[in-house]
């Protein structure tokens, strides 16, 4: 009798520890940080905004798409840099000036050790997602193709409308929300 608990015990305790999916950390849900990936993204900090985002190895680049800033971009490189580019015009911006883009951009450079993440896998309206937080910044990222559906932080919200990722192969993943 005791031999037929200790074999169903350790047969469920072994069902319930292989049944259990490990999370991923946050250096793989940050990848698509890397060089190849440009999103579409309304921007909400006090007033809304349209552009287009642009991860290359020297940095990350923002291209305004609305009416009334159309053509006019913002680029940050690694050393955080921030330079604004209009035709073939490009201005140097000082570290000190307070800039907007300067928060947006380094949104899409986060770094994954530097903060304590809380991960948890949800479902939203169907969409199987990782929600990451820390003190500052939530993250929702696609589980499925692992990229981001939202980022907030404070008084900023950024909705990814549309992503693609070209990976080492060069094959090409997308995601569309509307």
């Amino acid at each position: 009798m005791k031999r037929k608990i200790v074999y169903s015990t350790l047969a469920l305790l072994l069902f319930t520890l292989s049944a259990c999916a490990p999370k991923p950390n946050m250096e793989e849900l940050l990848s698509y940080q890397t060089a190849g990936t440009e999103m579409s993204l309304r921007i909400t900090d006090t007033e809304v905004f349209y552009a287009n985002l642009k991860i290359e190895d020297g940095g990350v680049s923002i291209t305004f798409t609305d009416e009334k800033r159309e053509g006019i971009s913002y680029g940050m490189d690694k050393s955080g840099q921030i330079r604004m580019f209009f035709e073939d015009v490009e201005i140097p911006l000082d570290p000190s000036d307070e800039l907007k883009c300067k928060d947006w951009l380094s949104l899409f450079a986060i770094p994954h050790g530097d903060n304590i993440w809380r991960i948890k896998r949800e479902t939203l309206g169907g969409i199987s997602v990782y929600v990451c937080r820390d003190e500052r910044i939530t993250l929702y990222i696609d589980a499925a193709s692992g990229l981001p559906l939202k980022i907030e932080m404070d008084r900023i919200t950024i909705d990814v409308l549309n992503a693609k990722r070209v990976d080492s192969e060069q094959q090409s993943i997308q995601l569309i929300m509307n």
